[in-house]
């Protein structure tokens, strides 16, 4: 699957990354991705593009498996009665 890393840049960054040398160079732990890139005057310097990924808040699972925990225990209690 191809990804243009220009769509990681800020839009009012002058960089760039373009071009058969300016690719991606390595890829840390955390999934920031390093590149080469060029401003239109031709200054080049090494770039840390951070990808924004969403994860879920620990708080939000524990409200859901909280939620359906007591589901079940309500549901098992209806269950109960009716024997």
């Amino acid at each position: 699957m191809m990804f243009d890393l220009n769509n990681l840049l800020d839009p009012a960054s002058p960089w760039q990354v373009n071009g058969p040398f300016n690719g991606p160079w390595g890829i840390n732990d955390k999934g920031e991705i390093g590149v080469n890139g060029c401003t239109s005057s031709g200054q080049c310097d090494a770039l840390l593009l951070s990808p924004n990924t969403t994860v879920p808040e620990p708080m939000t699972l524990v409200l859901f498996g909280s939620a359906l925990a007591a589901l079940v225990i309500l549901r098992r209690r209806k269950n109960l009665g009716q024997i």
